[in-house]
């Protein structure tokens, strides 16, 4: 198992240490070749998907990137969206938290773009950030009661459900 996909083949342990008393991060632990990651938040696996891959990861994004709205537009209409998928991935999946070391992840997957220009790039996610700021520090999963302040807090809420709902985090 490369670096690149260490998370891709990793099994849901999760069972194995339930009562565990740990802090507030996330524990890690490595048993020859897999690495399993251990919750001590409380979080169960409908929360935080376990055994979503990396390569289940890239084929959602590169759906996503093709997918388009009721009106036959593209979900993604513009780079700053790139932030909903940072958020998603971030606070759920086990992906970075420094949005420098998460643009690299999702750049080494190599994602089709299926042309769409919308690009990941550092500075889309920190627009991003700047134009939701009422959403900046609240769970992707509650963004549903903000979704209708401007079209920008719309266009983040519709990327998030997407990637919940396909990814098994919110049914």
């Amino acid at each position: 198992m490369d670096d690149k996909n260490q998370m891709s083949e990793t099994p849901n342990f999760k069972g194995m240490f339930e009562g565990a008393t740990m802090t507030n991060c996330t524990q890690n632990f490595i048993w020859g070749n897999e690495t399993v990651h251990v919750y001590s938040d409380g979080k169960q696996a409908k929360d935080v998907p376990l055994t979503v891959t990396d390569k289940d990861i890239k084929s959602t994004l590169e759906a996503l990137l093709r997918e388009k709205d009721q009106e036959g537009k593209l979900l993604i209409k513009n780079k700053k969206q790139w932030w909903a998928v940072y958020r998603v991935l971030s606070t759920f999946c086990l992906y970075p938290k420094q949005m420098t070391a998460f643009k690299t992840k999702i750049t080494d997957m190599e994602i089709d773009y299926g042309g769409n220009p919308n690009v990941i790039t550092y500075e889309s996610l920190t627009e991003g950030s700047k134009a939701v700021p009422q959403i900046a520090a609240i769970s992707p999963s509650a963004w549903d009661t903000y979704k209708d302040i401007s079209d920008n807090y719309k266009q983040q809420y519709v990327v998030a459900e997407y990637l919940m709902l396909k990814l098994g985090i919110k049914s």
